[in-house]
């Protein structure tokens, strides 16, 4: 993991639109750079080296260049000090920001391969016409079992434990939730990201000098193609679609949904289910 500084002064100026536009979460950030920081105090060899009135240490991305930046700015028509490109440049340094204190395994292992098998369960359970069918049956290696047959004991079980365990209201939003966080070929997380930097960049490119947010009835061609530039530049997006067409409409759909970045990155992120404790299933 390489760790590399950001200007103290730039970080402060753009600070608040990491958390306005972007909905970085400010928690995480601050452990993010502490724990960099730290990391690099006690390494002998990078101690003397550490700056902390001048300068914010964050885990650096591992597809940075500081070429390929300049490039996408001279594309793109991005002013090299402008506000945009200071934006542009933190996320294109740092993203995803990761909370190095989430380090439980039970809990990545059940957001990422549990629950989405749990959720399409519960729908396939919950998407007949009567609340119970008349047997199920269960297919191990070659053999198959009916069960069910005169009493639905094990959907009742079922139904209990993806209560406790799962913690969606209905089939609805069981499925918004494997539309939304599941179905990307590039993973739940990436998922997030790509959302997170669609939302922020077409807003921050809409700002004003006074930092206000004007209504937008429209995602302009201009914009949605630097939008697809930057995806790209992150590696989130393949080259062939740069035209922007798949980010503007990603972006309408988004406009038309949510009201805002936390309402957009809440129903993208990792769920739990309110009735489990300590353990995740």
């Amino acid at each position: 993991m390489r760790i590399e500084s950001f200007p103290r002064d730039v970080f402060q100026e753009i600070e608040p639109m990491l958390y306005k536009l972007f909905g970085l979460d400010e928690i995480v950030l601050n452990n993010a750079i502490h724990f960099a920081k730290d990391k690099l105090l006690y390494d002998p060899e990078e101690e003397s080296k550490v700056d902390s009135e001048r300068y914010i240490y964050l885990p650096l991305s591992p597809n940075y260049s500081i070429d390929w930046f300049y490039e996408f700015c001279q594309k793109y028509k991005v002013a090299k000090n402008s506000t945009t490109a200071k934006v542009l440049h933190f996320l294109y340094m740092f993203l995803p920001v990761e909370d190095p204190f989430m380090t439980d395994n039970n809990y990545w292992e059940y957001v990422t391969l549990v629950r989405p098998e749990m959720l399409k369960l519960y729908t396939i359970l919950r998407c007949g016409k009567t609340k119970y069918r008349k047997n199920i049956s269960i297919t191990y290696g070659h053999k198959t079992i009916t069960v069910d047959t005169e009493r639905p004991w094990l959907q009742m079980e079922l139904e209990r434990y993806l209560d406790k365990y799962l913690g969606v209201n209905n089939v609805v939003e069981a499925k918004e939730e494997l539309e939304t966080i599941y179905k990307s070929k590039a993973g739940p997380k990436k998922n997030i990201e790509l959302a997170r930097v669609i939302w922020g960049t077409f807003h921050l490119l809409n700002m004003t000098t006074e930092n206000e947010i004007p209504k937008i009835k429209s995602v302009s061609n201009v914009h949605s193609k630097l939008i697809a530039g930057f995806l790209i530049l992150l590696g989130w997006l393949p080259k062939y679609e740069s035209d922007g067409e798949h980010v503007r409409a990603l972006m309408n759909y988004y406009r038309k949904k949510y009201k805002s970045i936390s309402d957009l990155i809440k129903i993208t992120q990792y769920k739990l289910s309110p009735n489990s404790s300590m353990t995740y299933y």
